[in-house]
Protein backbone atom coordinates (compact mmCIF):
# COMPACT_ATOMS: atom_id res chain seq x y z
CA UNK A 1 0.00 0.00 0.00
CA UNK A 2 3.04 2.50 0.74
CA UNK A 3 4.07 1.74 -2.62
CA UNK A 4 0.96 2.22 -4.37
CA UNK A 5 0.81 5.79 -2.20
CA UNK A 6 4.33 6.83 -3.24
CA UNK A 7 3.43 6.28 -7.04
CA UNK A 8 0.12 8.51 -6.63
CA UNK A 9 1.72 11.35 -4.94
CA UNK A 10 5.16 11.68 -5.65
CA UNK A 11 6.49 12.70 -8.77
CA UNK A 12 9.43 10.63 -9.70
CA UNK A 13 7.91 7.37 -8.10
CA UNK A 14 5.09 8.19 -10.53
CA UNK A 15 7.67 8.52 -13.37
CA UNK A 16 9.61 5.53 -12.93
CA UNK A 17 6.27 3.32 -12.80
CA UNK A 18 5.44 4.95 -16.01
CA UNK A 19 8.37 3.99 -17.87
CA UNK A 20 7.90 0.74 -16.75
CA UNK A 21 4.69 0.42 -17.87
CA UNK A 22 5.61 2.35 -21.23
CA UNK A 23 8.61 -0.34 -21.67
CA UNK A 24 5.61 -3.59 -21.28
CA UNK A 25 5.98 -4.71 -17.77
CA UNK A 26 3.39 -5.90 -16.26
CA UNK A 27 1.57 -3.67 -13.28
CA UNK A 28 2.56 -6.49 -10.68
CA UNK A 29 5.90 -6.05 -11.83
CA UNK A 30 6.46 -2.26 -11.94
CA UNK A 31 5.09 -2.09 -8.50
CA UNK A 32 7.31 -4.59 -7.78
CA UNK A 33 10.42 -2.35 -8.76
CA UNK A 34 9.03 0.26 -7.21
CA UNK A 35 8.66 -1.36 -3.97
CA UNK A 36 12.46 -2.39 -4.22
CA UNK A 37 13.08 1.43 -5.46
CA UNK A 38 11.29 2.93 -2.27
CA UNK A 39 13.12 0.08 -0.09
CA UNK A 40 16.74 0.21 -1.43
CA UNK A 41 17.37 3.81 -2.33
CA UNK A 42 20.71 3.85 -4.38
CA UNK A 43 23.14 6.18 -3.48
CA UNK A 44 23.25 8.00 -6.86
CA UNK A 45 19.63 8.84 -6.59
CA UNK A 46 20.33 11.73 -3.92
CA UNK A 47 16.97 13.87 -4.49
CA UNK A 48 14.20 10.67 -3.15
CA UNK A 49 17.19 10.08 -0.21
CA UNK A 50 17.24 13.63 0.78
CA UNK A 51 13.01 13.58 0.83
CA UNK A 52 13.48 10.10 3.09
CA UNK A 53 15.66 11.69 4.93
CA UNK A 54 13.78 15.05 5.69
CA UNK A 55 10.72 13.30 6.26
CA UNK A 56 9.33 15.54 3.27
CA UNK A 57 8.23 12.38 1.19
CA UNK A 58 5.51 11.36 4.16
CA UNK A 59 4.46 14.83 4.65
CA UNK A 60 6.80 16.36 7.44
CA UNK A 61 9.63 15.05 9.73
CA UNK A 62 8.55 15.92 13.08
CA UNK A 63 7.49 12.39 14.35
Amino acid sequence: MATLAATMFYEQMSSHLQALRQRGKPFTVAMVACMRKLLCVHPSDRSLRGDLEEGSLWGGGDR
